[in-house]
C-alpha cells in the first residue's frame, strides 16, 4: 500500500475507519463537515425517548508505527465529547484505536497555553505503550454509549 499519502488523505482514512467502527457497534453516526464543526469530525446521535443529543467525536490519525510523529494536537479547547486516535498501519489489514472521553484526554494533554493557536494542547503517545499506560484506552468503544 502507498505509504506516501498526503496528510488530508490519511486524515480522511482515519475518519472513515472510526465511522465504520461506530456503525458496526450500532451507533447512528455521520461524518460532519464545515466550519460549524471545528474541533470534531463525527456526530453520533443519541436518542433517549423523544430527546436527541449529538455526541461529538474528534478523530486524529497517526501513520503508525512508521511515522515518528506521535503527538496528537487538539485545538479549540477540547470542543468534543470523545477522542478516537486511529493508529493507521498501512501495511496491515487492521488499524488500532484509542478511545478517550473528554475528561480522560483533558488529564493527559499538556496544559492550555493561551499563546498557542486555538488554545491547542498536545498529547504525546509513547511508541511502545503498555497496558498500564495508553493501552488501557485501546478498543474501548463501549465508552461511547448508544441511546
Amino acid at each position: 500500500m502507498n505509504s506516501d499519502l498526503s496528510k488530508s488523505v490519511t486524515c480522511a482514512i482515519g475518519e472513515y475507519l472510526a465511522l465504520a467502527e461506530l456503525l458496526k457497534r450500532g451507533h447512528e453516526a455521520f461524518i460532519v463537515q464545515g466550519p460549524t464543526q471545528e474541533g470534531w469530525d463525527v456526530a453520533v446521535i443519541r436518542r433517549d425517548g423523544e430527546f436527541e443529543r449529538v455526541i461529538r467525536v474528534q478523530v486524529k490519525t497517526i501513520d503508525w508505527p512508521k511515522n515518528n510523529r506521535r503527538t496528537v494536537t487538539l485545538s479549540n479547547a477540547l470542543a468534543f465529547d470523545y477522542l478516537v486516535v486511529v493508529l493507521l498501519d498501512l501495511e496491515k489489514a487492521h488499524s488500532r484505536y484509542l478511545i478517550l472521553s473528554k475528561s480522560e484526554i483533558d488529564s493527559l494533554a499538556s496544559p492550555e497555553n493561551p499563546d498557542r493557536n486555538n488554545k491547542s494542547r498536545s498529547w504525546y503517545i509513547a511508541k511502545d505503550f503498555s497496558e498500564s499506560d495508553v493501552g488501557v484506552h485501546e478498543d474501548k468503544w463501549e465508552k461511547i454509549k448508544c441511546g
